[in-house]
């Protein structure tokens, strides 16, 4: 069984035990690993508001069509709406943070869907549009955090856009962070030995997140489901090459699965939030 496989049977039980009704991608046909609505894919059942607001202004096109991306099982989107959206609607910041192991004190703003610009005049130099953050923290003393979350994409189809040469063309940008400029001109040439990772979107989000904030007080965390099998472990090593290739630059990368956020939810807010870590044992666990 490969990763991916594991993944998809995972849910697919999952579904079964809850008692949801699959369907296929395109409603009849394609495997059946989409729930009947979004509300059935979601912790609470529901997206606030703000945070719908924020998935119909991104790029992801994650509530389009008549299936929704957001109904499939293997949504690291609807993943992270159930891992975090309870923390925006009650206006946890604090914990949310310490379950992400980064600062907690001093938050000003938490989002999904969070665009950092890499520059001031990106529509200009060639860009479409921000890069995009599964969620963004921003402090009050200019630092940030970015959260790429993944799910089933780094064992699945593997379809990694290349950095774009206006990227490579921002100078100031990748003043003092040498190390992720190496790896970018490696990766104008070819995948410089990622597969799974996708190390390219990782750079935008680097040069998003440090645009306009101090690079000793921007992380980016990438937060990924582990699972068995020869895919995963391919996954984990191309994010040990990644650390080790930008170690040396002032921009911290730190990598944590979806199971370690979980058992750090069971420790430290099992009892007083058990609705919450419930579901979140029993779906990804």
């Amino acid at each position: 069984m490969t990763s991916g496989e594991f993944v998809q049977g995972k849910f697919q039980v999952w579904a079964r035990r809850k008692g949801i009704a699959l369907q296929g991608s395109a409603g009849e046909r394609g495997a059946k690993n989409y729930t009947p609505t979004v509300e059935n894919n979601l912790f609470g059942g529901a997206l606030l508001p703000e945070v719908r607001a924020a998935f119909d202004d991104g790029a992801g096109g994650e509530l389009r069509g008549k299936v929704k991306s957001m109904q499939a099982l293997h949504s690291s989107a609807a993943m992270a709406v159930n891992l975090f959206q309870y923390w925006l609607g009650n206006r946890d910041f604090s914990t949310l943070a310490k379950l992400l192991d980064v600062p907690s004190g001093g938050i000003e703003a938490v989002g999904f869907e969070r665009k950092y610009p890499v520059c001031a005049d990106w529509k200009d130099r060639g860009f479409n549009a921000p890069p995009h953050l599964d969620l963004g923290v921003d402090y009050k003393n200019g630092g940030r955090v970015g959260v790429e979350c993944k799910l089933f994409e780094p064992y699945g189809r593997l379809q990694h856009a290349p950095l774009r040469p206006p990227y490579l063309a921002l100078k100031d940008a990748w003043k003092g962070i040498p190390a992720c400029r190496a790896l970018a001109e490696e990766l104008n040439e070819g995948e410089a030995g990622f597969g799974r990772l996708g190390p390219a979107q990782l750079l935008r989000h680097v040069l998003g997140l440090r645009f306009g904030a101090p690079a000793d007080k921007v992380r980016l965390l990438y937060l990924y489901l582990d699972a068995p099998g020869d895919e995963a472990a391919e996954h984990r090593a191309e994010i040990t090459r990644f650390q080790e290739r930008i170690a040396d630059d002032p921009v911290r990368f730190i990598a944590m699965t979806v199971q370690e956020f979980i058992l750090r939810a069971v420790d430290r807010c099992g009892q007083e939030h058990g609705e919450y870590v419930s579901y979140l044992t029993d779906r990804y666990l």
